[in-house]
């Protein structure tokens, strides 16, 4: 028998709420209310509460316990997620050093990525000239990664 873990409604498993995973939990019910996403919701990521089945009554002093485990290193969770904003805006909003090389380095990978794209969609296409999808794509590629940029450096600034 096999089992493909896509297939898997946790919904049905009957398992409570402990079943679902911190994106569930936390970051797609913010989604779908239109909030925004908090530094709080992204330290669940680094620091995830413990996730239980159930929550009989010898379970829930462990529960309580790994919750306030949760609690206490709440602070350096947050701290690690500002951190990571801050090396994230560094390296794709601004000149810097640092990120120089790295910049560079996908700066000039991204003509395998606009090949591999172009490539992909010829042979489902067909008829079509490879050259005129390589042309669209790289049109494609250039104005969403320079949208994309924009918006996230102006998410992301301090």
């Amino acid at each position: 028998m096999e089992i493909n873990v896509d297939d898997i409604n946790l919904g049905d498993l009957d398992i409570g709420a402990y079943g679902y995973s911190v994106l569930q939990l936390v970051i797609a019910p913010a989604l779908k209310q239109n909030q925004k996403i908090t530094d709080e919701m992204y330290s669940y990521i680094v620091n995830p509460p413990a996730i239980y089945a159930c929550a009989d009554d010898e379970a829930e002093n462990m529960i309580e316990k790994a919750h306030e485990r949760h609690v206490a290193n709440k602070g350096k969770s947050l701290k690690l997620v500002e951190l990571i904003k801050k090396e994230f805006y560094e390296f794709m909003c601004t000149e810097s050093d640092y990120y120089k090389k790295e910049r560079s380095t996908i700066g000039g990978n991204i003509n395998v990525l606009i090949t591999g794209v172009s490539a992909a969609i010829a042979t489902k296409v067909g008829n079509v000239e490879i050259g005129v999808i390589t042309s669209f794509v790289v049109c494609f590629i250039t104005v969403l990664s320079k949208m994309g940029k924009r918006a996230m450096c102006e998410y992301f600034k301090a």
